[in-house]
């Protein structure tokens, strides 16, 4: 795998805790708040936590001042392709969770800002687990 030489920089690698604390508290708010919301609310909220996770790398980029243009602009891509899903379709949200998971891929590749390789890789399984299983939700009840 491709290590990242400025990840160490950034805000949540300077607190290495803070990330993990943060991550696992992002994958188990995503589980909490799918079993305790009704069912019609699991499209608003896929797009909150689509948003959120979307903050992420842009936070680090400003911490480190690095890709800062390049994070906000994919970030703000996908949230933007979140919220379509309010009117046109929830197919929407599930592209842009599963964008955000290949951008996870991709920064094992070493694009945009560095963040620790195995936050990039259990991001990634989340996201494509998430994004997959919205799709069969989608099919299963439209």
């Amino acid at each position: 795998m491709h290590e990242h030489k400025d990840h160490k920089h950034g805000l949540f690698e300077q607190r290495g805790n803070l990330l993990k604390f943060a991550a696992a508290l992002w994958t188990l708010s995503a589980v909490f708040l799918h079993f305790t919301f009704p069912i019609e609310f699991i499209w608003y909220v896929a797009i909150g936590l689509s948003i959120s996770m979307n903050t992420t790398y842009p936070i680090q980029a400003l911490s480190s001042g690095r890709y800062i243009t390049k994070e906000s602009a994919i970030a703000l891509a996908l949230c933007g392709c979140s919220l379509l899903a309010l009117w046109w379709s929830p197919l929407f949200v599930i592209a842009a969770i599963f964008g955000h998971g290949v951008w996870d891929l991709l920064k094992l590749r070493g694009a945009g800002i560095g963040i620790a390789n195995w936050y990039s890789a259990g991001c990634f399984i989340v996201d494509i687990f998430y994004a997959v299983s919205l799709f069969l939700f989608w099919i299963d009840f439209f």
